[in-house]
């Protein structure tokens, strides 16, 4: 039987998008399920602004709440102004990243992505009203797509407003039915938040079915919850 884990969800660079999951489960002292973070696969993982690849599973980096770019290919110069705020995120200058981002936010009112970076470094700084307004200005941007979707249910999962993250998880996945990220995401936010582990294990296995190799950590915490639903379906059977 497998030993639960720790998922620790690290955060994409949100100078795109909000968040994308990668996944690679630590166990916990305790034995019980938490989050996850991964290398390679989609969980929450830390992306240079405007790169959708380069995960990052350290401490650090778990701490930045940063995001992914969304599938929509950005104006070249908008790009260049996300990718030149990644090495001022790396050395924490909040403040210094905060007004370039709102000068970016101005100057391209159509994308969600600052937005989203700004509800990004509010939620690292633990500032939630400020947070959530920022995802609400995101949210209702033109240039909208089933990344930034995805991206803003994680924001909201880490808000602990369970409900708006599974509304735009499933919006992600309704815009683009073929995008595993938020399948995973979404899995995770059934199994570990909403404790409904039969929907988790559904999208857990929509997510290993979209990539072109299963994710050998994902197909184990299949496994588990297979298991876990054995013992319940075992235990109503004896009583």
């Amino acid at each position: 039987m497998m030993a639960s884990c720790f998922r620790l969800t690290s955060s994409l660079i949100f100078a795109a998008s909000l968040l994308a999951c990668a996944s690679t489960k630590i166990p916990n002292a305790s034995g019980s399920s938490s989050e996850v973070v991964s290398a390679g696969q989609p969980t929450e993982a830390l992306v240079t602004p405007g790169k959708t690849t380069a995960t990052d599973n350290s401490e650090a980096a778990a701490e930045i709440v940063l995001v992914k770019v969304p599938a929509i290919i950005l104006p070249a110069e908008l790009q260049k102004k996300l990718d030149e705020i990644a090495p001022i995120i790396s050395n924490q200058q909040m403040d210094v990243t905060k007004q370039k981002l709102k000068a970016i936010a101005s100057e391209w009112p159509d994308y969600p992505q600052p937005p989203l970076s700004l509800a990004a470094l509010s939620i690292q700084q633990k500032n939630i009203d400020q947070a959530k307004e920022w995802l609400v200005v995101a949210a209702n941007k033109s240039e909208m797509d089933h990344s930034s979707l995805n991206s803003i249910g994680i924001a909201y999962r880490k808000l602990g407003e369970f409900a708006k993250a599974e509304t735009f998880y499933l919006a992600s996945i309704d815009a683009a039915p073929g995008y595993p990220l938020a399948q995973l995401n979404l899995g995770i936010l059934y199994e570990l938040y909403l404790f409904q582990i039969d929907k988790a294990l559904s999208h857990y296995n929509q997510h290993q079915k979209l990539l072109s190799e299963p994710d050998p950590l994902v197909a184990g915490w299949i496994k588990d919850i297979e298991a876990r639903l054995q013992r319940v379906k075992a235990q109503e059977v004896s009583q």
